[in-house]
């Protein structure tokens, strides 16, 4: 497995998300409190992706938690997550090896939330070896005896979303912004996403050397336009 670099994140999605910093819904992680409730109160948390912090904040005013720390790679959502939840900040991508290496092993626990449909590059394929990437990086973050914390919409069928992913890469050339059509999961346009299956994203975790999977679920489903079926996926990973 090759390391990705982070010059090969899409600079499309890297523009979207600096300028229009869309908001993530953080009830995606409930099923994560009563686990990091459990957690000693001064455990640090990084929050890989935090966008403007809801994540942080759900997760501060549900635990005792209060060490946490927001990663991401748009400085405007950092400026936001600063203001909105107090936390220290770090600006980095986590597909960029010297960033990885300087933080390996320093969080008691990493939160990843809708972020691997993101790391998008070239190509289809290229765009899964980022997202795989991407998991290993996260586990290296994590102290041993800590836990890696996931939430990923997944799609299938996987052939429809390679498609996807080239319309939408067409589509962004010319228009950075999303269309949508009939409803928001229907859309072309910024941002290019890359999606995986619920299979191919346990078969990633499995392949993770001192990492084991301790809860993988289906959080909830969905249809779109008909042929398209979308399951959240919640995980939470120990580091041994």
């Amino acid at each position: 497995m090759s390391n990705a670099e982070p010059s090969e994140v899409d600079e499309s999605t890297r523009r979207y998300f600096d300028q229009f910093t869309p908001p993530f819904n953080p009830k995606r992680f409930r099923f994560a409190l009563e686990f990091l409730s459990t957690l000693d109160r001064d455990s640090t948390v990084a929050d890989v992706g935090c966008s403007n912090g809801p994540t942080i904040e759900l997760v501060r005013k549900n635990t005792e938690l209060h060490d946490f720390v927001g990663i991401d790679i748009a400085e405007k959502y950092l400026d936001q997550c600063r203001t909105n939840t107090g936390a220290s900040t770090l600006q980095g991508s986590i597909l960029d090896r010297s960033f990885v290496e300087r933080y390996t092993s320093r969080f008691d626990v990493v939160i990843l939330g809708a972020v691997l449909h993101h790391l998008v590059g070239t190509t289809r394929r290229r765009s899964l070896a980022n997202a795989e990437t991407a998991l290993r990086h996260c586990a290296e973050l994590v102290r041993p005896g800590g836990a890696l914390v996931i939430f990923e919409p997944t799609y299938t069928p996987q052939w429809m979303l390679a498609a996807v992913f080239y319309v939408k890469r067409l589509v962004s050339a010319v228009y950075n912004r999303r269309i949508e059509i009939m409803s928001r999961d229907v859309n072309f346009g910024a941002p290019v996403v890359s999606y995986l299956s619920k299979k191919r994203l346990r078969e990633y975790l499995e392949r993770i050397s001192g990492l084991q999977i301790a809860y993988f679920q289906t959080l909830d489903r969905g249809t779109v336009a008909g042929v398209i079926h979308r399951q959240g996926v919640g995980v939470i990973c120990r580091r041994v």
